[in-house]
């Protein structure tokens, strides 16, 4: 496997672990809804996430 499929894959999970965890602290849908409402701040609490688990 090529580093940009890992990298995909990685990220995959990282979104299927933040919309879990979000799901379980906000509301079931939380992370879809923030997504489809206010994109700039899903992306920038998707990235701090990111760099909180790395």
């Amino acid at each position: 496997m090529n580093e940009t499929y890992s990298n995909h894959y990685k990220m995959d999970a990282i979104i299927t672990l933040f919309i879990e965890l979000t799901n379980q602290i906000f509301w079931e849908g939380y992370a879809e809804q923030l997504s489809a409402s206010d994109p700039k701040k899903f992306k920038r609490e998707l990235a701090d996430f990111t760099d909180s688990i790395q």
